[in-house]
């Protein structure tokens, strides 16, 4: 024979290459079953560390609403409390409150931690800013349940009727 046609169609190989094979359909197939784990943990990790509790411990609570409520001048700082009532609850939760949008400078956060159940499923944090200002207002607040950190945009601040 002149010359074989290889199978990937990429030229012709003399009679004495024939019997060489560059690589073995079983070195192939080796590389093919150790790649299988690598490839699977590769495509489950990211939804790993996307899910929001790994560990089921049975504890779970959505938020609900969210709001806020301007208290009393104390001291030329403005008390405020925020509520983040809760649904679809099981367990106790632990509930954080990490970070209020504004452009004033909120008390130090985190504020918690509340706890909130079935029985009780209101947190309340009480936090101050600066300035004795009551207009109402909205605001974005960041919270955690379980760990597991979340936002609420656009949280309405009322005012109090005391203050």
């Amino acid at each position: 024979m002149a010359g074989l046609q290889n199978m990937g169609g990429q030229g012709s190989l003399d009679e004495s290459e024939a019997g060489r094979r560059l690589v073995s359909r079983r070195a192939v197939n080796i590389g093919a079953a150790w790649s299988v784990p690598v490839i699977l943990t590769a495509v489950a990790a990211p939804t790993a560390s996307a899910s929001p509790n790994t560990a089921d411990d049975g504890n779970h609570a959505t938020l609900g609403t969210a709001t806020g409520e301007k208290g009393e001048d104390s001291n030329g700082n403005r008390r405020v409390t925020f509520y983040l009532s809760f649904v679809d609850i099981q367990g106790t939760n632990t509930v954080l409150l990490t970070f209020v949008s504004g452009g004033f400078n909120w008390q130090t956060l985190p504020a918690g931690p509340a706890y909130v159940t079935v029985e009780n499923p209101t947190a309340s944090f009480v936090v101050t800013r600066p300035g004795t200002d009551n207009s109402a207002t909205t605001l974005d607040v960041k919270y955690k349940v379980n760990g597991v950190e979340h936002t609420e945009y656009g949280v309405v601040i009322k005012n109090s009727v005391r203050g």
